[in-house]
C-alpha cells in the first residue's frame, strides 16, 4: 500500500490554528502523579536529556537503555539533534521542559529519511506551523514506560489527538518505528527514541483506498454503492478486500462484472465489512475468536489469534495487512470479500 508520504504535503499545509490548539493542549493535559526517585542523569527535563545524550551517547548506552539485537552499531552512534532544532524552532521547547510526558525521540538518522523522502533538504523548509502536529504525533501525556505498554490497550493518543498503535511482540514497536533505547528518564518524564519519524494520519478512510491501486474495485463499490460520503467522515474500522478477492467472488458467484451485482446486496456486502463508531487496531484484539456485529447487521467471527475471519457462510479470510491508519478510522485488509448472506 502507498505511505502517507504521498499526502504529507497535505499535512504541511495546516494552519498556525494547529500550534495555538497545541499550546492549549499542552497547558491543561498534564497530571499531577509521583515521579520516581531520579539518579544522577534524571535531573533535568526532557529537552536536557536529549542534550545530554548528544553530547555524553556513552552515559546512556552503558546504563543498559540500548536494545541489544540487529543493528546495534548503528544505535550506538544515535544523535537528536535534529529533534531539539524542531523543538526550538516550533517553539514547543518550552512547554516539553514544563510538562509531564513520554516522547518517542526519532534519532537524526530517521529524520533524515524523511528529508530524503519529502525532497527537502532540511526541516526549516517546512514552516513551524506545519511541523507542529508531526512533533505532537511523538508525544503521550504522562508518563509510559516499557513495562506499562501491554497495560494500556495496545493503542494510545498522542498529543495531537491521533493514535499510534504499540505493538509488543518481538520489541517494541510504535506503528512502523522500531524502539531503540526505551526507558531515559527525566525530570518531567521519559523519552524512548525510535528509528523512524512518525507521520500522522492525512486521508480519511476512502481516500486512503483510492491511493492504492490494489482497492480500485472496492473503491469502485463503494462509489456504486453510494457510501463515499458515509465512509469518508465518521469513525470506521473496516476490512478491506483487495482487487483479487474481488475478482474471486465474481467467479465463485457467477456474476459477470461488479456491475452486474444489485446495488441493495453490494450495499449488503459493503456495510457487512464496516464497523461504525470504532477504531480497533489488531493489538486492540482479544486473542481468540469473538463475535464482530457489522453496521449490515450481520455478524462474523474474527479470531485475534490467526488473524481470520468466518463469515455468516462458512467461509474464511485471511486479515493482512494490518492497521492501515486514517483520519477517521483504520483499515484492515483481507484476502476474501466476506458475505452475510447468499444473492
Amino acid at each position: 500500500m502507498k505511505t502517507i508520504l504521498n499526502n504529507t504535503k497535505g499535512i504541511l499545509k495546516r494552519s498556525s490554528l494547529v500550534l495555538l490548539v497545541a499550546v492549549a493542549f499542552f497547558a491543561t493535559s498534564c497530571e499531577e502523579e509521583e515521579m520516581p526517585m531520579a539518579n544522577s542523569q534524571e535531573f533535568v527535563n526532557i529537552p536536557s536529556t536529549l542534550d545530554n545524550m548528544n553530547e555524553n551517547p556513552d552515559m546512556f548506552i552503558k546504563s543498559d537503555n540500548l536494545k541489544r539485537g540487529k543493528g546495534d552499531a548503528q544505535r550506538y552512534n544515535s544523535k537528536f539533534k535534529t529533534l531539539r532544532a524542531a523543538l526550538d524552532y516550533t517553539g514547543l521547547t518550552e512547554v516539553v521542559s514544563e510538562n509531564r510526558f513520554t516522547v518517542l525521540a526519532p534519532t537524526d538518522d530517521a529524520f533524515a529519511d524523511l528529508l530524503e523522502a519529502l525532497g527537502i533538504e532540511s526541516l526549516y523548509e517546512l514552516t513551524p506551523e506545519a511541523l507542529t502536529p508531526i512533533l505532537l504525533y511523538h508525544v503521550f501525556p504522562g508518563i509510559l514506560y516499557s513495562g506499562d505498554l501491554a497495560g494500556i490497550g495496545g493503542s494510545a493518543a498522542t498529543a495531537n489527538g491521533q493514535d499510534v498503535v504499540i505493538y509488543l511482540n518481538g520489541g517494541v514497536m510504535f506503528n512502523d518505528a522500531n524502539v531503540v533505547m526505551p526507558d531515559i528518564k527525566a525530570m518531567n518524564g521519559v523519552i524512548h527514541a525510535i528509528d523512524k519519524v512518525l507521520l500522522p494520519p492525512s486521508m480519511n478512510i476512502v481516500q486512503l483506498a483510492q491511493s492504492d491501486n490494489n482497492f480500485s474495485i472496492l473503491v469502485e463499490a463503494v462509489i456504486a454503492a453510494d457510501l463515499v460520503g458515509a465512509l469518508a467522515s465518521g469513525e470506521w474500522t473496516i476490512f478491506a478486500p483487495t482487487n483479487a478477492a474481488f475478482a474471486a467472488l465474481l467467479a465463485e458467484t457467477g456474476f459477470p462484472s461488479l456491475a452486474a451485482i444489485p446495488v441493495d446486496y453490494l450495499t449488503d456486502v459493503l456495510l457487512y465489512h464496516a464497523v461504525a463508531g470504532a477504531t480497533v487496531y489488531s493489538t486492540n484484539l482479544a486473542p481468540g475468536a469473538q463475535t464482530i456485529t457489522t453496521y449490515q447487521g450481520g455478524t462474523f467471527s474474527l479470531d485475534g489469534t490467526a488473524f481470520t475471519i468466518t463469515d455468516a457462510l462458512g467461509r474464511v479470510a485471511n486479515i493482512g495487512p494490518a492497521d492501515l491508519m486514517a483520519t477517521n478510522g483504520v483499515v484492515h485488509v483481507i484476502n476474501k470479500v466476506i458475505l452475510p448472506y447468499l444473492p
